[in-house]
């Protein structure tokens, strides 16, 4: 999808994200916690994303997907090759096109104006267009944790006036948030993506960085002064455009129970998350030439976020008032990211905790068992 004259252009871009990243002051417990400087705002001219060719909405869905994201980028790779998926979408007179991007926010740009029909995220950037955009979120995809990598510090408090890289609007932004107000620490978070935290690093442009797997595994490896010094936890979900999803009930049933087809066939045997992992890898480097992570730490910390994820539904204690979307609500709204008039039942609307909950009690059904995925030499069940 993007094109080989493209590579040089793309890691050049991706490397001045961090050289020339926009920076504000973290200043906690006050009504305006930071001065924010825009940053690029017109995703329709970002050196990659201008290379995509969207197809108009009939007869396709358009799907944004994150390959820098484990186990979620396994199962995402498994559903692009799924021969069943395909062959269901066809009889109802679809395809799945995928586009690659590096965030949450960057999907959801693009779902704006009306160019994506399915995306992922985090929690932030799902509440987010769902206080803006009328989606349908109907499966969460998995449940881990963020880490705060730090050199030569093993306590927040010692990040005092010093620099992290962060990606504004995102899960880590929040958590990042929630490290130094909760300590009552003052920093300086730069703007930057997860995959040009590594050279930031190593070329001392920040101090630390509140980074998800595989990026803090590569982080880890650089050198032993560097170390985790926060955890906060997250959960991610599945989501549609709701126009689409309203003339599509069959396919997005179909894509459901795509989705839980691809974990099924992860969990069924290890030597699925090499070959997953090979395919993400693959997708990693298409967006991001210069990106280095290890098959071996690819597959391994896939694996690991596959025993938190559990199954992809939606848990009442995740929705729930106090908890942490409730949470990530407020953080949006109190940063003035969340349009006036918008409450939190608004937001809450837009999930629905049943369709994934129909699909698994009827395994036979919608054959969630049976597996068969080019590449990978023919189906099985």
């Amino acid at each position: 999808m993007i094109k080989t004259r493209m590579l040089k252009k793309v890691a050049g871009y991706l490397l001045g994200l961090a050289v020339i990243a926009t920076v504000f002051l973290f200043i906690p417990n006050q009504e305006k916690e930071y001065a924010e400087t825009p940053v690029l705002k017109d995703l329709s001219h970002h050196p990659v994303y201008s290379t995509y060719r969207f197809s108009p909405p009939e007869g396709v869905v358009r799907i944004g997907i994150q390959p820098f994201w484990v186990y979620v980028a396994n199962i995402m790779e498994a559903m692009r090759r799924d021969r069943i998926l395909a062959q269901e979408l066809a009889e109802l007179g679809l395809r799945a096109e995928y586009y690659s991007f590096l965030n949450g926010p960057d999907i959801n740009f693009f779902m704006r104006k009306g160019q994506i029909d399915m995306g992922l995220s985090g929690y932030i950037p799902t509440l987010q267009i769902a206080s803006e955009h009328d989606i349908l979120i109907p499966a969460s995809l998995d449940r881990s944790f963020y880490n705060l990598v730090a050199r030569d510090v093993y306590s927040i408090q010692q990040l005092e006036g010093k620099r992290i890289g962060t990606s504004f609007g995102t899960d880590p932004h929040h958590a990042t948030f929630d490290a130094l107000a909760s300590t009552n620490t003052f920093a300086t978070l730069i703007q930057m993506e997860g995959n040009a935290m590594i050279e930031a690093m190593q070329n001392d442009r920040i101090d630390a960085a509140m980074t998800w797997e595989p990026i803090t595994s590569a982080l880890l490896k650089q050198n032993n002064n560097l170390s985790v010094v926060f955890r906060s936890r997250w959960v991610s979900f599945l989501y549609f455009d709701r126009e689409f999803a309203s003339a599509n009930p069959r396919g997005i049933q179909a894509f459901l129970s795509a989705l839980i087809r691809a974990i099924n066939w992860l969990n069924a045997d290890s030597d699925n998350f090499i070959i997953s992992s090979n395919w993400a890898i693959e997708t990693c480097l298409a967006l991001s030439p210069d990106f280095k992570i290890s098959r071996k730490d690819f597959v391994s910390q896939a694996q690991a976020a596959r025993e938190m994820a559990g199954k992809p539904i939606i848990y009442h204690s995740e929705l729930a008032d106090g908890g942490l979307l409730y949470s990530g609500f407020h953080f949006l709204k109190n940063d003035q990211k969340i349009p006036t008039g918008i409450e939190w039942k608004d937001v809450l609307a837009r999930f629905d905790k049943n369709l994934v909950a129909q699909i698994i009690v009827n395994p036979l059904k919608w054959r969630l068992n049976e597996f068969d995925y080019e590449g990978t030499g023919g189906g099985h069940e």
